[in-house]
């Protein structure tokens, strides 16, 4: 895509996504065989989503001004914002017209504002803290609200709506700063607190494996059996009745 800014006096050709400030009049000349989706927002509308992901306030401008550089802002992390925009058009394109706007629609624009917000964060000084170990304010509210849920069922896409964020989004800040995945990460909190059930000697009488499953949003005990053993090196049921004083490890 060439980008040409009248006050720039300048010709650009772009590949990645980019910001556009409405200030300054400019010429887009799309590539006919690749074309562009053009998404329009508000500054405000774009501070509050990030304020909303973040956690934090950003008094300055968005996008970030630097002299005539401003005229086109590049977006961090490309290839996640193309990705999340070629899965919007598709989402997009399933609609046939005439369709009412629905909740689904609704969160489709909000994963999308979502990550251009990401794409933008890293130029703006008050959210550039936030890229550290830790990781970015909505992956504690991830982690948060997995916890609070484990025993209900979960999805990625449960996960992200809470987030605010596109379950892309969402994926690769798991991959980044935990280095797993939201599923994995799900699959290991329910081990570990079924863990802590199981080892738990004042429940544990009246407990059974079945039960604590559910109280981990476990169904499938085949499967739970199965990854608990290779995680824990033993049986959920030797577990609980070592927990009782009856099982071998009781007696060692």
């Amino acid at each position: 895509m060439t980008v040409e800014s009248d006050d720039a006096c300048g010709r650009r050709v772009v590949d990645a996504p980019f910001l556009l400030p409405l200030e300054r009049r400019s010429l887009l000349t799309l590539t006919p065989s690749r074309g562009a989706l053009v998404v329009s927002c508000t500054a405000d509308e774009l501070r509050d989503t990030m304020e909303r992901m973040s956690g934090r306030r950003i008094t300055g401008s968005l996008p970030p001004r630097s002299g005539d550089d401003a005229a086109i802002t590049l977006l961090q992390a490309p290839e996640l914002v193309a990705g999340t925009i070629r899965e919007v058009c598709r989402a997009a394109g399933s609609r046939h017209p005439g369709d009412v706007i629905t909740p689904s629609t609704t969160l489709l624009e909000q994963h999308l504002l979502g990550t251009l917000s990401l794409g933008l964060a890293p130029l703006v000084p008050e959210l550039r803290a936030i890229r550290s170990p830790g990781g970015p304010h909505y992956l504690h509210t991830a982690r948060d609200h997995i916890e609070r849920h484990l025993a209900e069922p979960l999805t990625v896409g449960d996960v992200a709506a809470a987030c605010g964020v596109s379950e892309r989004q969402l994926q690769a800040a798991f991959s980044e700063h935990l280095s797993t995945t939201p599923l994995q990460f799900i699959r290991e909190r329910r081990l570990a607190r079924a863990r802590r059930l199981l080892t738990d000697p004042a429940p544990a009488a009246q407990a059974t494996v079945a039960s604590i499953a559910a109280q981990v949003g476990v169904m499938h005990l085949g499967r739970f059996a199965k990854a608990y053993a290779e995680r824990y090196g033993e049986s959920p049921s030797t577990t609980l009745a070592a927990a009782r004083g009856d099982g071998p490890r009781a007696s060692r």
